[in-house]
């Protein structure tokens, strides 16, 4: 009874897994598309979801989850904003017109050195929806403009989905579930 539902979910998981894949490879390019912050933030249309983004900053206020075990930091969310490039205060920003939310894994090293670099590689994994609770409660303090219901989520560093595992992963999906099926009512009537 088990491994019957062990198929079942397995082969379930593996094709929700290999569906969602399908739709972000779907929607954009193997080649990331160079856009600034401000045209990302501004545009209600995107033709692309793999991206590399310039001309950013990063607002101070931002969210890190820690492993329960080690409390060592394992995946950070921060609100992007456009320099304002005032010689006055350099540190100053503008916020974009639909928030864009950049989201790292790793340690606080990796998330330290990404933020510092000029760009940002990565893939938009969804826009309004995609984000926590807690997560949206606490960034929505930090809000000047927009709502959190029309972010964009950009999953940093996220490779671009390849065919060449989704559509295995698909297929093993379909396996597993035909054989939960042949376990439970074929072989049972014989």
């Amino acid at each position: 009874m088990r491994i019957k539902l062990l198929l079942l979910i397995g082969g379930i998981s593996c094709c929700i897994f290999a569906a969602v894949e399908f739709r972000l490879w779907s929607q954009g390019t193997s080649q990331p598309e160079t856009i600034t912050l401000a045209d990302l933030g501004s545009s209600d249309s995107l033709s692309n979801i793999h991206f590399e983004i310039t001309d950013f900053t990063v607002n101070d206020d931002y969210i890190v989850e820690q492993d329960e075990k080690s409390d060592k930091v394992r995946k950070g969310w921060f609100l992007l904003e456009i320099p304002a490039n005032d010689p006055l205060d350099p540190l100053k920003s503008n916020p974009t017109e639909r928030p864009v939310i950049a989201q790292i894994s790793g340690d606080e090293d990796h998330m330290g050195e990404v933020l510092r670099s000029n760009q940002l590689r990565g893939v938009i994994t969804s826009i309004g929806s995609g984000l926590d609770k807690d997560v949206k409660q606490k960034l929505a303090a930090s809000l000047q403009k927009g709502s959190l219901d029309d972010a964009i989520k950009f999953e940093v560093d996220r490779s671009f989905p390849s065919l060449i595992w989704v559509i295995p992963l698909f297929l093993g999906g379909i396996f597993l579930i035909l054989a939960f099926l042949y376990l439970t009512f074929i072989r049972q009537s014989a």
